[in-house]
């Protein structure tokens, strides 16, 4: 099985409810848990599975897990556009 993209793995740290709620800041609900620790997290039906190692957050909730699947790219340069995109267009999110 070929993964479509390696950083999506399942991480090496069981995420459990503890440290769920320590990174997000709420309580896992539904198949959250389920979803982080996924086995199968980058193969196709499970790219929204997994934990992103950059954000410590689920990759369902990282936009930029969300654009480098789609685009393609890294983290960093999708925070570089994000950037230049508030800065011409005077917003603050």
């Amino acid at each position: 099985m070929v993964r479509l993209f390696s950083r999506w793995k399942g991480t090496k740290m069981q995420i459990t409810k503890k440290l769920f709620k320590e990174y997000t800041g709420r309580e896992p609900e539904n198949d959250d848990l389920e979803r982080c620790n996924c086995k199968k997290a980058g193969l196709l039906g499970h790219q929204q599975c997994g934990w992103c190692k950059v954000r410590n957050i689920p990759v369902y909730e990282c936009y930029q897990c969300s654009k480098v699947y789609v685009h393609g790219g890294k983290h960093e340069d999708w925070d570089k556009e994000l950037k230049r995109w508030k800065n011409e267009n005077n917003r603050n999110i």
